[in-house]
């Protein structure tokens, strides 16, 4: 074991083997008459070897002596070792770790399960794990955990517990069960990580995701998920005493006044307090959403009939009617409000709150301050300058306008001495359309202002020719729209077209209608 010959060790001294102030000699050991103690031993090379030694007295060739048994201890140690570091790992982890016996008798927690469940070691020894249920799980569950521990001899998943002080915190928890070399079942292992945190930052992101961040309403995607829970819940249950399903779309009007004239800013309070006002006439059933800018969505999962949504509605426009008291004004402000009912409008969310967009524009379209219940015939009609719209864009380019002219005769000789452009509109899609229709759609869109551009050129080449062909000039008269008249740069293109057609100025006539 140490490489020494007898030889090298006869002259006598153990101090071969040991350093002198770590010898320890017979006298030393307690009780005298025998003991053991572990010391380090050196070999022949030089190297240090713990050893455990067993001393006792004996009489040996009729003089008393000391007989030590000496044996390697390095694989000890070293599992000792081994032990104390697995030890220190496990008493400072994180995770919350208990070993219990094969009746579920607890041996053994570290100083996370103590932190965690706010038990001692001591108030846990000897006792069962389900001091720690919470209630929150019912019989199946634990059934369902202990036959798959008795099966594959492991477990996992989410549950809730209950702490000494009595707070219910989830955790996620793995339970394995550890055999002898013979293969015998001897413990289980809990391991268990405190999800608390990880739990209410969830919490929080969903929070965020669906809440509005200048109001602290639910946001349409809440609003959205909202409403098909309760569609499902109709479709489900098809209880024929079920009141109304209503979905509301409330918007402010003449909203951008205020961000124009006050700032963006004030139009942020404008909508707070608003939507505090709109909040406060709601039930808690009810969901109030905050849709985009100055619109909102109010969601009632069970109204009794229309004259409980009538009075709903009167309600929230009385409320926003009230004076609000922003940068040192009062503003007067109202809203417009659109309803779509389930099932007699549609069955689908989409659809719902689409129609209740519809009915809202309808309501401002009606001189606002007022509330109107979904009309398919303006849904049909909203659709057809919608596919107007669409076609409208591609007039120009496709050389799809025209333009009659209504001369003006002078009575006593008969000759034209001028006339009024009318712009028509012959669409491959759409047929014929009518100024009335065409016109209006050409304002909103913003479309009027390169198609009134095009009629003035229209017009001037038409005085052109005219002059070249009769030698005398033509008067025209054009409409211009207002929103064109308006355009910082319309001075300059009627003077462009006059002088690129090179025509008198007067010979382009510009009606401004009333």
């Amino acid at each position: 074991m140490l490489g020494y010959s007898l030889a090298d060790l006869q002259d006598g001294s153990c101090e071969l083997l040991c350093d002198q102030e770590k010898f320890q000699n017979f006298d030393a050991v307690p009780g005298g008459d025998s003991g053991v103690y572990e010391c380090e031993q050196r070999t022949e090379s030089g190297v240090q070897v713990p050893v455990e030694i067993h001393n006792a007295r004996i009489i040996f060739a009729g003089e008393e002596a000391v007989l030590s048994a000496v044996r390697d201890i390095t694989r000890r140690r070293e599992s000792e070792w081994h032990l104390r570091q697995l030890s220190l790992v496990v008493e400072n982890n994180t995770e919350g770790m208990v070993v219990t016996d094969m009746q579920g008798t607890i041996l053994a927690v570290n100083r996370a399960f103590s932190e965690i469940s706010g038990y001692t070691e001591a108030e846990v020894l000897g006792r069962n794990p389900r001091i720690l249920k919470s209630g929150l799980h019912g019989d199946e569950f634990y059934v369902h955990m202990w036959s798959e521990l008795l099966e594959k001899g492991a477990w996992e998943g989410e549950i809730w517990n209950r702490s000494k002080v009595g707070k219910i915190y989830p955790e996620w928890l793995t339970i394995r069960r550890l055999e002898d070399e013979q293969g015998q079942s001897r413990r289980y292992v809990a391991i268990f990580t405190d999800l608390s945190t990880q739990k209410a930052q969830e919490e929080k992101l969903i929070h965020m995701a669906q809440t509005d961040l200048l109001t602290g309403l639910p946001n349409q995607m809440l609003l959205r998920d909202r409403l098909q829970q309760a569609l499902l819940h109709l479709e489900n249950e098809r209880d024929e005493h079920h009141g109304l399903l209503a979905v509301m779309t409330i918007g402010l009007d003449n909203f951008k006044k205020i961000n124009d004239s006050l700032g963006h800013g004030a139009g942020d309070r404008v909508v707070v307090e608003t939507s505090k006002r709109l909040l406060a006439c709601v039930q808690e059933s009810d969901t109030l959403s905050r849709l985009r800018g100055d619109e909102f969505a109010l969601l009632l999962p069970d109204v009794a009939d229309k004259h409980a949504l009538r009075q709903v509605a009167a309600q929230l426009l009385s409320a926003m009617r009230d004076p609000l008291h922003i940068e040192g004004m009062d503003l007067f402000m109202t809203g417009s409000i659109g309803i779509a009912l389930y099932p007699h409008n549609a069955r689908e969310q989409t659809k719902l709150l689409k129609q209740s967009d519809v009915a809202m524009y309808q309501a401002k379209d009606q001189g606002r301050d007022r509330y109107c219940f979904f009309s398919a015939e303006f849904s049909t009609q909203s659709a057809a300058d919608l596919k107007l719209e669409e076609q409208l864009h591609y007039a120009l380019a496709n050389n799809e306008l025209l333009l009659y002219y209504q001369p003006q005769v002078e009575i006593a000789t008969g000759a034209i001495v001028g006339a009024e452009a009318l712009l028509r509109w012959n669409s491959p899609v759409l047929g014929w359309v009518e100024p009335d229709h065409m016109i209006p759609v050409a304002e909103d869109s913003g479309l009027i202002i390169p198609i009134g551009t095009w009629v003035m050129r229209q017009a001037a080449g038409l005085i052109q020719r005219y002059h070249a062909e009769h030698k005398c000039w033509l008067n025209i008269a054009v409409n211009v729209s207002a929103a064109q008249f308006m355009e910082d740069d319309f001075v300059e293109i009627v003077d462009g077209i006059v002088k690129y057609f090179s025509i008198p100025a007067p010979c382009l006539e510009l009606e401004l209608t009333e």
